[in-house]
């Protein structure tokens, strides 16, 4: 099996978040967009729609049971959601109890970067432990991340 690399890890969290906002989309019936919070500091500047991704990722290669600890924020920016229910009772309702299977089903596949094959490297699972953030608001969004860290027993390794 091939060492994780950091662009593997990078490319593996874009990828979940595209997977589970379509399939938050399918589940709930409303348009769920992946997005990098990253890539922009100005809320203003977001692009149009409901999004769900991560921000804030680190990585930290430590020595212990767990090679990686990758903590993140990742959660929902909202438009036009009356009483939040979309948000509060569908959207962090599947997000929470993803986040909560910690160590059984809920793993996230590690997948080479820049490759056309499928080949897995290593899991990353969700921590036991969690917190889900207040809401924030701006002109359009209501905004709300959960806390959370990634765990993987691999190491990064060239």
């Amino acid at each position: 099996m091939s060492n994780i690399r950091y662009a593997d890890v990078y490319t593996s969290l874009l990828r979940y978040i595209s997977e589970t906002a379509e399939a938050l989309t399918i589940a709930h019936g409303v348009q769920i967009t992946p997005y990098n919070f990253d890539t922009v500091g100005d809320t203003s500047r977001l692009p149009e729609g409901n999004l769900f991704g991560i921000s804030d990722w680190s990585l930290e290669n430590i020595d212990s049971v767990y090679g990686m600890e990758i903590p993140l924020f990742i959660g929902f920016a909202v438009l036009s959601d009356m009483n939040l229910d979309l948000l509060e009772n569908k959207l962090l309702n599947d997000l929470v109890s993803h986040i909560a299977k910690a160590y059984s089903e809920s793993t996230i596949s590690i997948y080479k970067a820049n490759q056309l094959t499928e080949e897995i490297l290593g899991v990353m699972t969700f921590g036991k432990t969690f917190k889900v953030m207040p809401a924030r608001h701006d002109s359009a969004r209501t905004f709300k991340m959960v806390q959370a860290t990634l765990l993987c027993p691999k190491n990064i390794g060239y």
